[in-house]
């Protein structure tokens, strides 16, 4: 057990880390009253450092205390603009309240600071799916793409919100890399089929511009995110 060092006795180099990573380690284990224990003592001995905070957001959330949460990412970025895991909190925050818009505009802030962040890009993808929006999310996710190109939860992500855009062929080359990766992905084969016979039903010859407007309503019934719903992080 770590001891609270006085201002009189300096915490040495370090010792912050080892109590937030200490935290970190008791969050994955389940143990989140020991985690809040080393956070709140590792914010003792560095209070003008952001990351514990985010670690008690963590526990917050997990303790279903979204209102004690949001006040320790709100902190968090107070303390560093540049913490994309406090924006990523703050979009599941919103993302839970339905504020979609709220939600969004932190996925993004996190986005831009790590475009590698799957969880903020898996709710963006969700969050794009509600309010219809979906320039910015393709963007990222060809990103994420370039450096992690058989992640199949985000192809099937990119797959459909190309259908859902009205650009099927896109579509249909991502779902078939999707099942070139995963033969039994089950989503990938129907959302495949559904290209397939929105295709054949000659969906492709005039692809709308806007497409959190300009698809028909039997095209937007068939890719509806009820009908491909998006994938659990991992």
């Amino acid at each position: 057990m770590f001891r609270h060092e006085s201002t009189a006795n300096p915490a040495p180099l370090g010792h912050y880390d080892r109590l937030k990573d200490m935290g970190d380690c008791c969050t994955v284990a389940g143990d989140l009253g020991q985690a809040q224990h080393h956070y709140s003592q590792a914010i003792e001995c560095q209070p003008e450092r952001a990351e514990a905070y985010v670690g008690l957001g963590a526990v917050a959330l997990a303790q279903a205390r979204p209102r004690d949460a949001k006040r320790h990412f709100q902190l968090a970025v107070a303390l560093n603009a540049r913490c994309p895991e406090a924006y990523a909190g703050l979009a599941l925050i919103y993302h839970d309240e339905q504020d979609y818009r709220a939600a969004f505009d932190m996925y993004l802030r996190c986005l831009d600071l790590n475009g590698d962040h799957l969880l903020a890009l898996l709710g963006l993808f969700q969050v794009s799916c509600q309010m219809g929006t979906f320039e910015q999310i393709i963007r990222y996710l060809k990103l994420y793409l370039q450096h992690h190109g058989d992640d199949v939860a985000v192809l099937f992500c990119l797959a459909t919100l190309h259908a859902r855009g009205g650009a099927l062929k896109a579509a249909r080359e991502v779902a078939l890399r999707v099942l070139a990766l995963d033969p039994a992905h089950s989503e990938a084969i129907a959302l495949l089929h559904r290209i397939q016979h929105a295709i054949l039903q000659g969906f492709s010859q005039n692809p709308p511009q806007n497409p959190s407007h300009g698809l028909s309503q039997e095209s937007a019934q068939v890719f509806s995110p009820g009908r491909n719903p998006a994938p659990e992080p991992a």
